[in-house]
């Protein structure tokens, strides 16, 4: 086996672990607030829908109709963003990848686990090999979700 360089390989494990972090962060930023605009939105329809029947309004109608179309519009893009982009399976996927190099890193580290009976070199291959493992399946797993609706779609309009 080659020997491993520590210092030329561990700094790329911290890189991943907070890129991962990062967007896993701004995924679950991006899911919740389509979420909640998109519900706030979608409740709110029917309150305008019916704005024009209150007395002390006034004639709104043009107003409440055009209103309307354009919560409903923007309540069925974002949805479709979501449905889209899949933020909350990004979000899943990028966390539990960055909780698992964290953990790997910390079993290596202290030596336990799966590194107890290992000399140095052995751990760091082992260490090594799994991280890439887990990088190449959260690829993998990314690549997965957003193209899942096309390869469902395609299979079925055979």
């Amino acid at each position: 086996m080659p020997t491993v360089e520590r210092e030329n390989y561990f700094p790329r494990i911290d890189q991943y672990k907070n890129w991962y972090d990062n967007k896993a962060v701004k995924a679950k930023s991006n899911y919740l607030r389509t979420k909640i605009t998109s519900g706030l939105f979608a409740v709110l329809v029917p309150v305008v829908a019916n704005v024009n029947q209150v007395p002390f309004f006034g004639d709104v109608t043009l107003y409440s109709n055009v209103l309307v179309t354009i919560m409903g519009t923007f309540v069925a893009v974002m949805l479709a963003l979501e449905n889209v982009l899949k933020y909350k399976d990004q979000w899943v996927n990028y966390r539990s990848t960055e909780q698992f190099l964290t953990r790997e890193k910390i079993l290596f580290d202290s030596r336990s686990g799966p590194y107890i009976s290992l000399d140095e070199e052995a751990a760091c291959h082992r260490f090594i090999g799994v991280c890439e493992d887990a990088i190449q399946n959260e690829n993998l797993a990314t690549l997965n979700i957003l193209t899942r609706d096309e390869t469902t779609n395609a299979k079925y309009s055979k």
